[in-house]
């Protein structure tokens, strides 16, 4: 114990700000939000139209169109446009990120 400081901790270099890094830090944490947020809505998209992540569904179209009509028509046009331009968002900004999701192949 004789190498520690008077505080009876070890000292710690002082460590150099290195832009490079830091920018890397804040590339992967953007990456991981955006990640998490188209992870989130097709997750949410999926589970609103009872849809499987295998392309399967759990209504019928019948039995979705009947969920739909049961909503206040404002809300169902809200839901559904809020829908699309999160897509037409994300189709701008990454590019193939749904498209690639075979859940979610009607969307192309």
């Amino acid at each position: 114990m004789s190498t520690g400081s008077a505080d009876g901790g070890y000292p710690v270099p002082d460590e150099q700000f290195n832009a490079a890094e830091h920018a890397r830090n804040k590339i992967i944490r953007a990456n991981q939000f955006q990640q998490s947020v188209l992870s989130q809505w097709i997750a949410t998209y999926l589970d609103f139209y009872g849809l499987s992540q295998s392309g399967g569904s759990r209504y019928t179209t019948a039995q979705m169109q009947q969920i739909i009509d049961a909503m206040p028509a404002a809300t169902a046009r809200d839901i559904m446009s809020d829908s699309a331009a999160f897509v037409a968002f994300v189709n701008t900004a990454a590019p193939g990120a749904i498209a690639d999701n075979t859940s979610l192949r009607h969307l192309r």
